[in-house]
Formats: structure tokens, sequence, C-alpha cells
């Protein structure tokens, strides 16, 4: 898989070559396609390359802080419920 960045500079060159007209994928490219649940922070671009969501980001990051911070995984998941922060599948 691969992730891109949206604030690397880079990323402006890769995202104006996934914009390009549609081909058709060859077999590795096939083979490399994600399978499964997209994971949480990420969403899929049309050539199937993972792309940092920003807004999963930020809550991904919250997360992290407070597990740092001592709490248990337990408070974390109170946490997001109280705030209503819903899952991939729009569920909290």
């Amino acid at each position: 898989m691969h992730i891109i960045d949206l604030n690397d500079n880079k990323s402006d060159k890769i995202i104006k070559q996934l914009n390009q007209q549609p081909r058709k994928l060859t077999p590795k490219e096939k083979a490399r396609l994600p399978k499964g649940q997209i994971p949480y922070g990420f969403k899929l671009s049309q050539k199937s390359l993972l792309i940092k969501e920003r807004r999963e980001q930020e809550i991904l990051k919250k997360i992290i802080k407070l597990h740092k911070s001592g709490q248990s995984l337990r408070q974390i998941c109170d946490y997001l419920k109280t705030s209503r922060i819903k899952t991939k599948n729009n569920k909290t």
C-alpha cells in the first residue's frame, strides 16, 4: 500500500498523476490493492492509494495523546462516545 501525505510537496505531483486518464491496472498493481477495511485515519483514492484523512488523523493524535497521558482504553472509549466521535462505519 502506498500512503500519501497531503502536506508533502511531492504529493501534488502524485495527485496530478492520479487524476490523469484512467487506465487498466497491471496484475502487479492489482495485487497491491488494499483488501479488507480501510484503516481509520485514511481514505482510498481513485487509484487505490491510501491517503491520510485529516479529521480522522486529528482524532488518532488525540487518542495517542490520551493513552500517553495514562488514560486506560476504557477511559479513551468513554471519551470518544461522549464526544460523539463516529467510527469509519458511522457508528458511535
